[in-house]
């Protein structure tokens, strides 16, 4: 039987050959932990005038239980996002500890992972050690676009570095529209640039935009 079950009639089911009663050691009711046991009887006829006490024994193994762990699938994380206990937080149905891997701080790149956990039950003498997994998901970020709005330009100056001066949280290329070395009519404009990360793998691209005013001379 698994550690923690309760001694009932499905293990104390001695029969005798007469009416009498049945008293059993350990009693129905009790908890054994782990291990082996010689479970008795002692068995007292109703006609005590024509038959004697009698007593019986047979052994029972009480098995290591294994530990139930619960542990929901996590919703996705970005890249980036260092794991915590909000992706790490298996519970078990006994005390004991929780050994993670990846651990808790790990970043990981984006695409579908497997989080495992081995867990030791405090009471190691009944409890086994057990296992869980569950998958997560991270998804590529988007890089952050920083990009002033520049001061307004006389016509006939050709667009630079002074206006398309984007820059970002990781390294990557930047495309603008108009580009490097455009003549602008005069009055209010839309300068735009794509961002396209290095690292393609764990970020998208990124959009920006800005006001530039272009004065008549």
């Amino acid at each position: 039987i698994p550690c923690g079950a309760v001694l009932s009639n499905t293990q104390l089911n001695a029969k005798a050959s007469v009416p009498g009663t049945f008293d059993y050691t350990p009693a129905a009711g009790e908890v054994l932990v782990a291990g082996k046991y010689m479970l008795s009887v002692t068995f007292t006829p109703t006609d005590e005038s024509n038959y004697t006490t009698a007593q019986a024994t047979v052994p029972a193994t009480v098995a290591m239980a294994t530990p139930a762990i619960a542990w929901s699938m996590p919703d996705p994380i970005i890249c980036g996002t260092a794991l915590c206990s909000i992706q790490l937080n298996a519970r078990a149905s006994v005390p004991g500890t929780f050994d993670y891997a990846p651990e808790a701080g790990e970043l990981l790149p984006a695409g579908t992972h497997t989080l495992s956990v081995i867990f030791t039950p405090t009471e190691s003498a009944n409890y086994e050690t057990t296992q869980a997994s569950v998958s997560i998901t991270v998804v590529k970020a988007t890089p952050g676009i920083a990009w002033s709005t520049p001061d307004p330009i006389t016509y006939g100056t050709r667009l630079s570095t002074a206006q398309l001066s984007a820059t970002a949280s990781v390294t990557g290329e930047f495309n603008y529209t108009p580009g490097a070395g455009a003549l602008l009519a005069a009055g209010e404009h839309t300068p735009s640039v794509i961002f396209t990360p290095t690292d393609a793998a764990n970020y998208t691209k990124a959009r920006a935009a800005i006001s530039l005013i272009v004065r008549a001379q």
